[in-house]
């Protein structure tokens, strides 16, 4: 089996594989820009973290 190797989001063939990828998650009731925002969001035990996570630069 051929190994696939990619880092970039916005690397050519396979960005979109990346966590960083933009893309609408949807997790938790909630839309998230990458799934790396969701699985941050998913990290918080209280919405207001959550919330104040995702309001982050």
């Amino acid at each position: 089996m051929e190994e696939i190797r990619f880092y970039r989001a916005s690397a050519k063939p396979y960005g979109p594989f990346s966590n960083l990828y933009r893309r609408t998650v949807e997790f938790e009731g909630e839309e998230f820009e990458t799934s790396e925002h969701a699985y941050q969001a998913g990290k918080a035990r209280k919405l207001a973290v959550r919330r104040w996570l995702m309001e982050a630069p």
